[in-house]
């Protein structure tokens, strides 16, 4: 949250599991691409809703294409994971 306004970071990250499932975040042209540590956390459901142009899968690693927000979504994907707490690794 910034500004205690919900930002598009905050929805993927639910959708993706919650900030405390990314294991890691990297942008990718037009997508961010997400390891998570459960997979089974992932709402498919809320990714497209969220607006999601597609959404790719290869057992923890999720690829979200967005378009060309990608880049500032991931760094602010990236925030989220390290106030939650949860360390890398």
């Amino acid at each position: 949250m910034k500004g205690g306004q919900v930002t598009e970071a905050d929805v993927l990250a639910d959708a993706l599991g919650g900030a405390a499932n990314i294991h890691d975040v990297e942008p990718c042209v037009t997508r961010v691409r997400v390891e998570v540590h459960d997979p089974h956390l992932v709402d498919h459901g809320a990714l497209r809703d969220f607006g999601a142009l597609a959404v790719v899968v290869a057992g923890p690693v999720i690829q979200v294409v967005v378009g060309h927000t990608a880049d500032e979504l991931a760094a602010d994907l990236e925030t989220l994971r390290r106030e939650s707490g949860r360390e890398v690794g």
